[in-house]
C-alpha cells in the first residue's frame, strides 16, 4: 500500500509540473541560448536597424538615435521637475547613447543622430559613438571593405556635419549620404547625392575599386540621371533611383524609375554581373519589362527588377502580389542564381505554387482585418520567372522582414510574429502558450510580437523556426550570417520597449523608451530538441523537469504494477470465496 501511494504521489507531482504553463516541455525546439547578446540604448529612442560583419568577424551596427524633447544637450540633463512616464525620478543623470573608445567627435543637435557600435567576434565592445550634423541623420545600410573600413549609407537634413568639419551644398530638405570611417571609427570621407527636394539612400553595395552602387528614393525633379531607366512618369510622389558612383562620389550612371504614384525600394544585391532590386509600388502604371507575374494587381504590390551592372541597362521588371496588400521587404540571390524575396501579404490570391509539396498554400490570417498579415517567401530564376512561393505565418500578425542565404543555399528568414500557431517546422506549429505564459488568454489586440528566425531548405520546405525576444513587442532590424568552423551563426539586431530579452553581458545603457539589442545565435545544422526559454537561465529547471519526469515515469510504472497485482490478488480471493460458496451451496441442497 505504501508503494502504491508513493507511486500515485510521484505521478501527480510529475503531471502538475509538466503540464504547468512554465514547463519547458512547451518550449522544446523553440529557443536557443545566445552566444552573445547585449542591450544597447540611452534614455531616448534607439533604433539599431543595420548590421554587418567585417573580414575579422567583428560586427558593426548603426541606425538612428534621438532624445526626448526634455533633454537639454547644453547641460543640465533632465529638468528636475520632469516626471514623465518613462523617467525614473530618482535618477539625476540623463543616460546618453554609449560612448566608448570613440575616435570620432560627438555632435548632438537635438535631432536624430547616427549611432555606430562595434563588437569583436567574442562579443566584446570595441568602440561605440554617435555622430551628426546640425539637424537629423539616419543610417539605412552599412557595409565594410577588405581593410575593415566602414561605410554608412543613409540621409541627412544637415548643411553642416560634425560642427564645421563637413559642409554640404545640398538644396533639398533631405539628401542621400555616404559616410566612410576607418576600422577604429574615425571619419575618413563623406559624399552626398540628391536634388532639390527629398532624397535618401536605402541600400548600398561596395564594388571593385571601392566604387559604390546605391539604391534609394527621391522626389527631386532635378535628380541627376544619365539616360538609364528613364521613369515614364515623374510626380511629387517618390520614385526609386539607382546610381553607380566612384569612391569620390562622381556619377558613373544613374536613373530614376517609377509610375504615377509612390515607389519605395527595399533591397539590393549584385550577382554574376547583374543587379537585383526589390521594392514596392502603389502605381497602377508601373512599367513591367520582360516578364509579368501579377495578373491582378492590387493597391500595393511588390516589384523586382534586374539590371546589367556594367551598363545600367534594365533587363527585367515585374510587380508581384495579389489583389490586396502586398509588400516585399528584402531580396537575396543564392549561388545558383535563384532570386529569393520575402515580405508581407493580406492577399487571398497571392501567387503561390500549390504543386510544390510541403508549402503553405492558404492565407492563415483574416484578410478583412487590416492589422493581420501573413509573411511569405518566393523564389524566382535569374530572369525573374516564378519557381516557388509560399505563405509563412499563423492566424495573427506575421511579417517576414529580412533574408540571408548560407553557402549550402539554405534560406534564413527573420521577422516578427504574434501568432500562437506560427510554424515550428513543416508539420508542427507553435504551442498555445508562448509570450507571457498566458498568450492563449490574452486578447488579440494585446498579443506581443517576438523575433522569429526560420530556416528554409533549398527545396522550399521549412526546416525549423526559432524565436527570441522580450515580454514586449520586438521588431527585427537586420540579419547577417557568419560561417566558421563548419557552423552557421546568425547575427541580428532588433529593437523593443522591453529590457528582459536574454543577454550575456551587462546592459550598455537603456531605458523604458526604445532599446536595441545585438544577438548572435549558433544555428543548429539539423533537428534539435531541448532549448531555452527566453529571459531566464533554465539549466537547473531543465534538470528538475528531467528528474521529475523520470521519477514520474517510475511512479507510473510502480502504480501500474501494484494495480495489476492488487487486481490479481482480488481475483484469487474472489475465486477462493466462489469455490467455498459453491461448496456451501451444494451442501445446503443435500440437506
Amino acid at each position: 500500500m505504501r508503494i502504491f501511494r508513493s507511486g500515485q504521489l510521484i505521478l501527480l507531482l510529475w503531471l502538475c509540473f509538466s503540464l504547468s504553463p512554465t514547463s519547458t516541455a512547451q518550449y522544446s525546439s523553440l529557443f536557443l541560448k545566445p552566444e552573445h547578446s547585449v542591450l544597447i540604448g540611452s534614455d531616448g529612442f534607439d533604433y539599431l536597424t543595420s548590421l554587418t560583419s567585417d573580414s575579422d568577424n567583428n560586427v558593426i551596427l548603426s541606425g538612428s538615435v534621438s532624445y526626448p524633447l526634455y533633454y537639454n544637450p547644453a547641460g543640465g540633463g533632465i529638468p528636475p521637475l520632469y516626471e514623465g512616464p518613462f523617467y525614473d525620478i530618482n535618477r539625476d543623470q540623463f543616460v546618453e547613447y554609449p560612448v566608448n573608445n570613440s575616435k570620432s567627435g560627438l555632435h548632438y543637435s537635438g535631432g536624430q543622430e547616427i549611432p555606430i557600435t562595434k563588437f569583436n567576434a567574442a562579443g566584446e565592445l570595441v568602440f561605440s559613438t554617435y555622430i551628426g550634423g546640425n539637424k537629423s541623420e539616419e543610417t539605412k545600410d552599412i557595409v565594410t571593405d577588405m581593410d575593415n573600413n566602414i561605410y554608412l549609407a543613409g540621409s541627412t537634413q544637415s548643411k553642416a556635419f560634425l560642427g564645421d568639419i563637413y559642409h554640404f551644398n545640398n538644396s533639398g530638405t533631405q539628401t542621400g549620404m555616404i559616410v566612410k570611417l576607418n576600422s577604429t571609427g574615425e571619419i575618413q570621407n563623406m559624399i552626398t547625392i540628391g536634388g532639390e527636394s527629398f532624397d535618401q539612400i536605402t541600400n548600398m553595395v561596395l564594388l571593385e575599386n571601392n566604387s559604390y552602387l546605391v539604391l534609394g528614393r527621391t522626389n527631386s525633379m532635378n535628380f541627376t540621371t544619365t539616360g538609364i531607366l528613364n521613369s515614364q512618369v515623374r510626380t511629387n510622389d517618390t520614385d526609386i533611383f539607382v546610381a553607380k558612383l566612384t569612391s569620390s562620389g562622381e556619377i558613373i550612371y544613374s536613373g530614376v524609375y517609377g509610375g504615377s504614384k509612390a515607389e519605395d525600394p527595399s533591397g539590393l544585391v549584385v550577382h554574376n554581373g547583374r543587379i537585383y532590386i526589390s521594392g514596392n509600388t502603389l502605381s497602377e502604371d508601373f512599367k513591367e519589362v520582360g516578364v509579368s507575374q501579377t495578373p491582378f494587381p492590387g493597391g500595393s504590390d511588390g516589384f523586382i527588377m534586374s539590371m546589367d551592372l556594367a551598363t545600367g541597362e534594365l533587363l527585367n521588371a515585374t510587380r508581384f502580389g495579389g489583389t490586396s496588400f502586398d509588400v516585399i521587404n528584402d531580396i537575396a540571390v543564392d549561388q545558383n542564381g535563384r532570386v529569393v524575396v520575402v515580405g508581407t501579404t493580406r492577399s487571398l490570391n497571392f501567387p503561390i505554387t500549390p504543386s510544390t509539396p510541403g508549402l503553405d498554400t492558404k492565407l492563415n490570417s483574416n484578410p478583412s482585418d487590416e492589422l493581420v498579415t501573413d509573411g511569405f517567401y518566393t523564389i524566382f530564376d535569374e530572369n525573374l520567372n516564378l519557381r516557388l512561393s509560399s505563405y509563412l505565418g499563423g492566424y495573427y500578425v506575421d511579417q517576414a522582414q529580412v533574408v540571408q542565404l548560407d553557402s549550402a543555399n539554405n534560406i534564413y528568414i527573420g521577422g516578427d510574429t504574434a501568432s500562437a500557431d506560427f510554424p515550428i517546422h513543416a508539420n508542427l506549429t507553435r504551442p498555445p502558450a508562448f509570450n507571457n505564459e498566458v498568450l492563449d488568454q490574452q486578447s488579440e489586440a494585446t498579443r506581443n510580437r517576438d523575433i522569429f528566425l526560420t530556416k528554409i531548405r533549398p527545396n522550399g520546405r521549412i526546416a525549423y523556426s526559432i524565436f527570441f525576444g522580450n515580454y514586449r513587442d520586438d521588431y527585427i532590424g537586420d540579419l547577417n550570417l557568419v560561417e566558421r568552423n563548419n557552423n552557421v551563426y546568425a547575427r541580428f539586431c532588433f529593437y523593443s520597449r522591453g529590457i528582459d530579452a536574454p543577454t550575456t553581458a551587462d546592459h550598455l545603457g537603456g531605458s523604458k523608451l526604445v532599446n536595441s539589442f545585438y544577438t548572435e545565435l549558433l544555428i543548429p545544422p539539423g533537428a534539435f530538441d531541448l532549448l531555452h526559454y527566453p529571459g531566464k537561465d533554465t539549466t537547473a529547471r531543465d534538470r528538475f523537469y528531467l528528474i521529475s519526469g523520470t521519477l514520474g515515469v517510475l511512479g507510473l510504472m510502480s502504480y501500474i504494477v501494484i494495480r495489476y497485482r492488487r487486481k490479481q490478488a482480488q481475483k484469487e480471493v474472489h475465486e477462493e470465496y466462489q469455490v467455498k460458496y459453491d461448496l456451501i451451496k451444494e451442501a445446503m441442497k443435500k440437506h
